[in-house]
């Protein structure tokens, strides 16, 4: 029989840190190196050798604040994500998100739940440009850094441009963040990151360095301005970049693009050959192989060679044979040098291979992703946001499926949540989103002081609210099974209150510290914490039902069962147990193992307690967790 009273220190209320998986991954590689959990890094130096590098031979990007910045990607959150239902949209259907909070501590948070589930990501961080870098960076207490700065507007802070950590501030705010977004990847997962020139090379050596140079696939260039800015110093520029890496790029396949009428029109039959329409490809090549050099004769009994310096691309062998199979063109008259025809019907794939450019005549350009919001928002009240057609060319690009999980941690506007929802109407999908954003409080500007936003959070869900109702009517019967909601979280600090000695009267914190839980948190509250931090999805379904008046919730199909009341007397202990036992069997009767969670403090004795966990264990449940 286990009866467990979880504190803020308990696994359970923390978020997962990677560090465990990595030491599993390197025991499983060298079971030697690893003792009693830990890692013996004079005996793994005996096994690789000679291939142990030297600190001064090492290359890579260097800067102060690394270290710290890489232990805060593994040092556990103390926070939670409270839910919030009256901002949300078709709560108890969507399986989309909305993550009010700083992207650091919720990404610890999501770990659990969503570690390699994630298809794919796009981000579009601060620019650093010296005017829009806000994030906390005291990684100490990174949920009480947060709540200062969200509760006071004036601790939002610039990146100034003349400071002399301008670029070390950077880096060190994306690297945790980075490291932490890997392990959402699936296998087969793709990370799309806008950027523009101040920060790109240092971006590219960072996604070397965690994401792994051998799974970089490409910098796109997006042409973001359709025209010139004659009042530029020096050059107008016109584009930024989207680096493009790959979780495993042996597990990645790119998504290629539907096939235009123009690049079809490159296709012919004048031959009118039964394998359909064709184009002729040269067949000569530069790489020089004494055995592709020989005379071809033409119908008309014209000898043709090769170039000068090149050859044929085929052995005389294999050129017979693809002219025995009419595969070989020689013009009109029969008279011209010689080509291969390519079948449209036969090419190695399907559709077209995307450009390293995107277009703006394809994706979108700045001024039509600020009337996107605009038209929709009924005012200007948002700066810089993507076109939904670049997120849309991303979204193929990354191979996505029906049911991916599109991730999106800088969320700004929620463009890609839109975006989502505009695939997902157009090819009958039930992709997932899940947006994460910063409450920055917004510009007071003319227009958004009219409408009444106040944070960037308030216009990213009012803009999927209206975008989602509009795609819906457009898509008409097509769209009536169309998810266009979305679950409202916002981080705070964990539900366990947190012992903290450092005060002036210690008596009273020993006093306040025996009831654990904080004053005005919800049976939800508690509830979709434990579902956090035990690794279950925030979209799924917490079942309810009532025993002896209290209520009980299934959470994960049976694994987990929670009663959140804050009183539970003696007499309604054997039938509130009997009654969990018996649900229990009923979700999951072939004995799966299951835990109970309770809040201690309801229980009036600890004769109770033993009482209550003392049934549980009799029919099958040996484990109590009290918070």
């Amino acid at each position: 029989m286990s009866y467990e009273k979880l504190t803020s220190s308990s696994p359970e209320a923390q978020s997962e840190s990677p560090v465990a998986d990595h030491v599993n991954a390197l025991a499983s590689l060298f079971p030697s190196v690893v003792r009693e959990g830990k890692v013996d890094f004079d005996a793994l130096r005996q096994m690789l050798g000679d291939d142990v590098a030297k600190d001064d031979e090492l290359f890579g990007l260097q800067w102060k604040g690394k270290a710290q910045a890489r232990r805060a990607a593994t040092t556990p959150s103390l926070g939670t994500l409270r839910p919030c239902k009256e901002e949300s949209v078709d709560w108890d259907t969507t399986k989309n998100l909305y993550l009010e909070g700083d992207n650091l501590e919720v990404l610890k948070l999501l770990r659990k739940s969503y570690a390699g589930k994630v298809k794919m990501i796009y981000i579009d961080p601060p620019y650093n440009t010296g005017k829009e870098f806000v994030y906390p960076d005291n990684y100490q207490n990174g949920i009480e850094e947060y709540k200062k700065l969200t509760g006071q507007q004036g601790r939002f802070k610039a990146n100034a441009e003349t400071s002399g950590r301008y670029h070390t501030d950077w880096l060190n705010m994306m690297y945790p963040r980075l490291a932490l977004a890997k392990d959402l990847l699936s296998d087969n997962g793709v990370i799309f990151i806008s950027i523009d020139d101040h920060e790109s090379a240092n971006l590219i050596e960072l996604c070397n360095e965690i994401i792994g140079e051998a799974n970089f696939i490409a910098q796109l260039i997006w042409e973001r301005a359709y025209s010139p800015k004659n009042d530029a110093k020096f050059i107008s520029n016109s584009h930024d970049y989207v680096l493009m890496y790959s979780k495993k790029i042996d597990r990645f396949e790119l998504g290629r693009l539907e096939r235009t009428d123009e690049a079809n029109a490159r296709y012919s039959n004048p031959d009118n050959d039964s394998r359909g329409a064709w184009k002729p490809s040269d067949l000569s090549v530069k790489t020089y192989n004494a055995s592709c050099d020989y005379i071809i004769k033409t119908p008309s009994g014209r000898e043709v060679e090769p170039p000068a310096g090149r050859c044929w691309s085929l052995s005389k062998k294999a050129f017979l044979e693809r002219l025995q199979d009419n595969r070989i063109w020689f013009g009109a008259n029969g008279d011209s040098v010689p080509c291969l025809k390519r079948f449209l019907a036969e090419l190695k794939y399907e559709g077209m291979a995307p450009t390293s450019i995107l277009f703006y005549k394809e994706v979108g350009h700045t001024q039509e992703a600020s009337k996107e919001v605009a038209t929709l928002l009924d005012a200007s009240v948002f700066d810089g946001p993507k076109p939904v057609r670049l997120l849309k060319r991303l979204l193929k690009l990354a191979n996505t499926d029906k049911n991916s999980i599109i991730f999106d941690f800088f969320s700004g506007s929620s463009t890609t949540a839109h975006a989502v929802m505009q695939l997902n109407s157009e090819d009958g999908g039930k992709r997932q989103f899940i947006m994460v954003q910063l409450p920055e409080p917004c510009e007071k500007k003319n227009e958004t002081l009219r409408t009444g936003y106040e944070t960037i959070c308030d216009i990213a869900k009012e803009r999927i609210r209206r975008a989602g109702k509009k795609i819906k009517e457009e898509a008409g019967l097509q769209g009536q099974h169309l998810d266009i909601g979305f679950r409202v979280y916002k981080l705070d600090s964990s539900n366990l209150r947190v012992w903290n000695p450092e005060v002036d009267d210690l008596e009273l914190a020993l006093g306040s510290h025996e009831k654990h839980l904080l004053p005005g948190r919800t049976q939800e509250d508690l509830l979709y914490e434990i579902l956090l931090k035990q690794g279950i999805e925030l979209t799924e379904d917490a079942r309810v039902r009532d025993f002896e008046g209290k209520h009980v919730y299934s959470l994960g199909h049976g694994q987990y069962y929670a009663c959140m009341e804050t009183v539970i007397s003696s007499d309604q202990i054997e039938s509130l147990a009997l009654g969990i036992v018996q649900w229990k069997n009923e979700e999951s009767p072939d004995n799966t193992q299951c835990a109970v969670f309770v809040i201690d403090e309801a229980f009036r004795s600890d004769a109770d307690k033993l009482n209550f966990a003392k049934i549980l264990e009799q029919h099958g449940i040996p484990s109590v967790k009290a918070l």
